[in-house]
């Protein structure tokens, strides 16, 4: 079992509004319909549901994602799970993201958990069954933000899928329409097993990634054999993962699903002005209050997106009865019949998305990372619009793994907590400094203080006595104000040299736990660990969240098992 410890320093929490959403809810809580902090809430929650939710829309969602989530190789407690939702009445919590490549940033999956884990609670909370369900968020477009997967060695090192053509950057195309060939997949997976560390899990690994190549071959035929697009690989990895928790994953560019969308995408050529309106002024809220504002609107844009020619492509109000789209003016009635005819090129933009997902299932409580947090903060005026409400707001998981030679660097650097909330420059020369018996920064600059005040007396001597030294003097004091600064420099490094194993640590310290600068969660892939620890690296992060802490935790994991 691993040992943890709640972190509670900023730095750990992106934002301010995201860390007084877990620690001071009330600073807050005039963004949000509910307080996900008392179990009253969720028993209000599933009132407003019974009172709002469209019934008859569940078989018609429920029978995609059965044919989906079979497809995908879902176990048998999805299956339950989703004749539950289809048939039943099962309600729903849910999460999701974009669909990174071998799964993204591990992130991800401390979100998938905390969506399978607020579901266990609920069902026990409020006696009737309530499933999980992922939110595969395939209609965004940023290529390079799911096309690679990072992992830590000595260095951070990537594994990148390239597009279907050489030169591809994906811009504008939903990654539902993006074909990646598989057997461009099969060999991004080579690569994975060549960064990794030969341990006694590798394997495991081999075999888990066999049966997902195999899965693709039998299931992804399609239009175009041979190809796959991320989304489906994301959905075939993770339902592997996770195939005893019982997940359901959702992904909206089915053409069943976005035919649904069409009700939303009409309301917001009739309010997109009214929706704009309310999320600036949200926003303008936020910011008299000291926060930032998530979501900033382009005037006069719709919320939603329309492809063409394979791209998505915005549309502009001119005014109430005109808009452009593609350097084209179009009547609202046709644009609207446009629309209705087309559901499968409609893509909904984030402050529509989350009306749709509530919209189309029984949502009890949406998990969120930092960013979704904040721009549901915007979101309750739109919500107000149709007098409807979100579901609530939860905090997904959040965590920091510490392996054991990042726990034997801080406790040999003699790093506390606090310290993290420092820059790695600013922590190394803090804490070399305390190596010598002075202040090689204060030394230095008393040091140039002194000659400058020498410098001053020669010049004013020299001025009284009527003679012209002109620059002379400004070009002495920046030549010993740049010398000083190289000595300083000098002794730094000379420094550094003498302490290089504090400097290692540092390093070590720093690229683990801020890799690329950012939290660790943010950047480093699940199989980091699972190569490390086994596919029952999976298992104790699920029994670590069992305790429903928001806190961001440090994971010490102890020793890898390394073969020989």
């Amino acid at each position: 079992m691993f040992d943890v410890e709640k972190i509670t320093g900023k730095k750990f929490y992106y934002n301010e509004l995201y860390y007084d959403f877990i620690f001071n809810f009330n600073k807050i809580s005039h963004g949000y319909f509910y307080d996900y902090s008392t179990a009253d809430t969720y028993k209000k929650r599933v009132e407003d549901i019974n009172s709002t939710y469209d019934p008859t829309i569940r078989k018609r969602v429920g029978a995609v994602l059965k044919k989906n989530n079979v497809r995908y190789g879902c176990g048998a407690s999805t299956l339950e799970n989703l004749e539950a939702l289809t048939d039943g009445s099962a309600m729903v919590v849910i999460g999701g993201q974009q669909p990174g490549f071998l799964t993204g940033p591990i992130f991800i999956i401390y979100k998938i958990i905390s969506v399978i884990r607020l579901s266990i609670f609920l069902s026990g909370l409020l006696k009737f069954k309530v499933v999980p369900v992922f939110w595969n968020a395939s209609d965004d477009s940023n290529f390079a933000q799911v096309s690679e997967a990072s992992f830590i060695n000595k260095k951070i090192e990537r594994v990148l899928v390239s597009g279907p053509e050489t030169g591809f950057n994906g811009a504008g195309k939903r990654f539902s329409d993006i074909p990646i060939n598989k057997d461009i997949i099969a060999e991004n997976i080579r690569k994975l097993l060549e960064i990794l560390p030969l341990t006694d899990f590798r394997q495991d690994i081999i075999n888990f990634f066999a049966e997902c190549v195999r899965s693709i071959k039998e299931n992804f035929k399609g239009s175009k054999p041979g190809f796959i697009s991320l989304p489906d690989l994301f959905s075939v990895i993770v339902q592997r993962i996770f195939s005893e928790y019982g997940l359901i994953i959702l992904d909206p560019s089915d053409e069943n699903i976005r035919k649904l969308a069409v009700e939303l995408a009409i309301y917001d050529i009739e309010k997109s002005a009214f929706i704009q309106k309310a999320i600036l002024h949200s926003g303008d809220i936020l910011k008299k209050a000291g926060y930032h504002s998530q979501l900033s609107p382009e005037k006069d844009v719709l919320d939603f997106f329309f492809v063409k020619n394979g791209v998505r492509k915005k549309i502009r109000r001119i005014n109430d009865g005109v808009f452009e789209f593609s350097d084209q003016k179009i009547r609202k009635d046709e644009l609207v019949r446009i629309v209705e005819k087309n559901p499968s090129k409609i893509s909904l933009n984030v402050a529509l998305r989350p009306l749709f997902q509530d919209m189309i299932l029984p949502v009890i409580c949406t998990v969120c990372g930092p960013g979704e947090v904040s721009y549901f903060a915007q979101l309750k005026e739109v919500y107000d619009l149709r007098k409807e409400k979100s579901a609530v707001i939860y905090p997904r998981f959040s965590a920091t793994v510490i392996e054991n030679k990042v726990s034997k660097s801080l406790k040999r650097a003699g790093i506390v907590y606090g310290d993290l909330q420092s820059v790695k420059t600013e922590i190394t020369g803090r804490y070399l400094k305390k190596f010598l018996n002075f202040d090689i920064e204060k030394l230095l600059k008393d040091f140039e203080n002194d000659i400058f005040l020498k410098i001053n007396g020669l010049k004013n001597l020299i001025e009284e006595s009527g003679l012209e030294s002109g620059t002379a003097f400004n070009r002495i004091r920046d030549n010993i104000g740049r010398e000083i600064s190289v000595l300083n420099k000098k002794l730094i490094s000379e420094l550094k040299e003498k302490n290089s194993r504090f400097v290692e640590d540092i390093d070590r310290i720093y690229l683990n736990i801020f890799p690329d600068s950012q939290l660790q969660e943010r950047t480093v892939n699940i199989f980091n660990y699972i190569n490390k620890y086994g596919f029952c690296f999976i298992k104790h992060l699920f029994n670590l969240s069992e305790d429903m802490s928001n806190f961001h935790r440090f994971i010490f994991t102890g020793k890898t098992t390394v073969a020989e």
